[in-house]
Parts: C-alpha cells; structure tokens; sequence
C-alpha cells in the first residue's frame, strides 16, 4: 500500500464514520466493513469496529489502527 493509499483509507474512514453517525438506524455495519476492506489493498485481517470507531489491519507483517475520536469539542483522527 502506497502512503497516497493509506491517507485516502483513512480520509474515508473519516467519511464512514460520519456516515455512520447519520445512519446507523437504517444501515447495515457489515457493509462498512466491506467498503474499508476493499481501500485497504494487500492488508489482511482487517476488522472495524463501532465503539471506538477504528479499523484495525495487518500490512506486511505489521498490525496497524486507524482510529478516530470524538469528543463534544474535536474530532482526532490518527494512526497507532
């Protein structure tokens, strides 16, 4: 994965979490792990999670999180 690969993965995530915000209600979150697997080409067990709201993969032999945070002033988003 290219690093332009991992900051569009992680701008999406971004858009997934908003989206999630918006229609938890009425979508499924299995979808959501369907969309971030495939702009994570060449990463394996990749999982996402609701609560936090961060995904977690590994990329060649290494385990990466992509989180974000929010609290009622900021939204953090990152990479651990």
């Amino acid at each position: 994965m290219t690093p332009q690969q991992l900051v569009q993965a992680t701008d999406y995530m971004g858009y997934l979490h908003d989206r999630w915000q918006d229609e938890r209600e009425y979508e499924c979150f299995e979808e959501y792990k369907t969309a971030i697997k495939k702009m994570l080409p060449g990463a394996t067990n990749v999982n996402l999670t609701m609560q936090p709201f961060r995904v977690t993969y590994m990329l060649d032999g290494e385990k990466l999180v992509h989180y974000i945070k929010v609290t009622p002033t900021k939204t953090e988003t990152g990479t651990i």
